[in-house]
Formats: structure tokens, C-alpha cells, sequence
């Protein structure tokens, strides 16, 4: 058993970016703190994986599908759990939502990748709108991602969050940047490991790139014509 835990941690690194100094069975995945991000053993060695976001989580859990599909010791929910982003009137409503379903659920590893659609204002009660990248817009968009790393972190289980990839259009690379730099402090703060998609589709320069080298090292088209979303080659790389 103890073998088949420290392969599963090997592989979720793998999978998910994380590298390992020395994967040991009972203290895997470390944080400076000393917290673990995964329950070392589960009924019946079963992992229970879910993820969350928006489109580009769809892709996500279609790329983890296909590399861990097959393996007796990961159930993955074949459905992401909807969350459209944290710059939205309804983000409160919808962290609450979400809370509920998952005290019904358990899943041992919860994988998130969302804000794909939140390069807009916020709006507050009483119409206030916060300007995208000021003061009082990092403040609330770090706030209400806090808020959604509490409740995950509360109900337990394993956190993997992964940043927003670059993008074609480069005049929306500054605010996806700062997102994941707001969402990477929140991360940090709330022991859950933050996963750097924006490098890893990036080129030398930080720039997009709709070409590159798939797992098998071959080049291929990684990125929609739109610019944003991945193509299948391109999820499998990000899973």
C-alpha cells in the first residue's frame, strides 16, 4: 500500500508540475509550513479527484482524464464543477453555492483553474464598479479568491491552482498576469499549490506561442485559433 501511495504522489506531480525532492510515503507534497496536500491514505486507496473552474478547467480535466483515465487508483469526475471566475456580482452567491455542494461530496484532490473572463470591472452593491488593476479591484478580487481557497482548504483534501495561460492578445497579458500574482500571494497564504501555466506556454521572451512540443516531445498546435483556449494536444500538456 505504502508503494502504491508513493507512486500516485509521483505521478500527481508529473501531472500537475510540482517536482519532488524526495517523494516519501507519509509527508508527500511539502509546504515550508509542514502541511501535507494530500491525505497519505483513503478508503480503499482510492483518490477522488474534481475540478473547478471555467472553460479552460473543462480542458484541464479533459487532459487529466486522458493521462489518469485509466488508473484504478484515481476516480475522476468525468464533469467540472462550473465557476465562472471572481470578477463577477455574483462571486459571493456562487462561493456559497459551491460550499454547500461540496459538504454533499468529498474529493480528496480538487484542481482549479479559473479567471479566464475576469479582465472587467467589479461590481459592488449600490452599483460601484472597481477599475480592472487598481487598488480597490486587487483588493476585492484577492478577497473573494481567498474566500474560495477557505472553503476548498475547509472541506479538506488536496488544492492545486493553476494559473491562466499567456495570451494571443498581448494587451491582455498585464491584467492575466496580475490575477495570477494576486491568486499566487492568496495561494501561498492558504497552503495550496499554485501551478504556473503562463510560463509553461510561453515562449523565451514571455510571449504567446500557438506551436510547441507536445509530451512526446513532438510540435504541435497547442492553442486555438482564438488564442485563449488549448487545443487537445495542448490540455494534455497542461494536465
Amino acid at each position: 500500500m505504502m508503494t502504491r501511495f508513493v507512486q500516485l504522489c509521483l505521478a500527481l506531480c508529473l501531472a500537475l508540475g510540482i517536482h519532488l525532492l524526495d517523494a516519501t510515503p507519509v509527508r508527500a507534497q511539502e509546504d515550508p509550513s509542514g502541511a501535507s496536500y494530500i491525505t497519505p491514505f483513503t478508503e480503499g486507496d482510492i483518490y477522488k479527484l474534481q475540478v473547478i473552474g471555467d472553460g479552460l478547467a473543462d480542458g484541464a480535466l479533459s487532459g487529466l482524464v486522458e493521462a489518469f483515465g485509466s488508473d484504478s487508483r484515481l476516480q475522476i469526475n468525468r464533469k467540472h464543477r462550473q465557476f465562472s471566475g471572481l470578477a463577477r456580482a455574483e462571486t459571493d452567491d456562487e462561493v456559497k453555492a459551491l460550499d454547500d455542494a461540496l459538504a454533499k461530496e468529498k474529493a480528496h484532490i480538487t484542481v482549479v483553474m479559473l479567471g479566464r473572463d475576469d479582465r472587467v470591472q467589479i461590481r459592488l452593491a449600490g452599483n460601484q464598479r472597481l477599475a480592472v488593476g487598481g487598488e480597490q479591484w486587487r483588493e476585492e478580487y484577492g478577497r473573494r479568491a481567498d474566500r474560495l481557497m477557505k472553503v476548498l482548504k475547509r472541506r479538506g483534501g488536496a488544492v492545486y491552482w493553476i494559473g491562466l495561460p499567456v495570451m494571443q492578445r498581448a494587451e491582455w497579458n498585464d491584467t492575466i498576469q496580475l490575477i495570477n500574482d494576486l491568486v499566487r500571494d492568496r495561494a501561498n497564504l492558504n497552503s495550496i499549490k499554485f501551478i504556473d501555466a503562463f510560463a509553461g506556454f510561453a515562449d523565451e521572451n514571455g510571449s504567446f506561442v500557438a506551436l510547441g512540443p507536445d509530451v512526446a516531445g513532438l510540435v504541435r498546435r497547442l492553442r486555438e485559433s482564438d488564442g485563449v483556449n488549448f487545443t487537445t494536444a495542448g490540455n494534455r500538456k497542461l494536465a
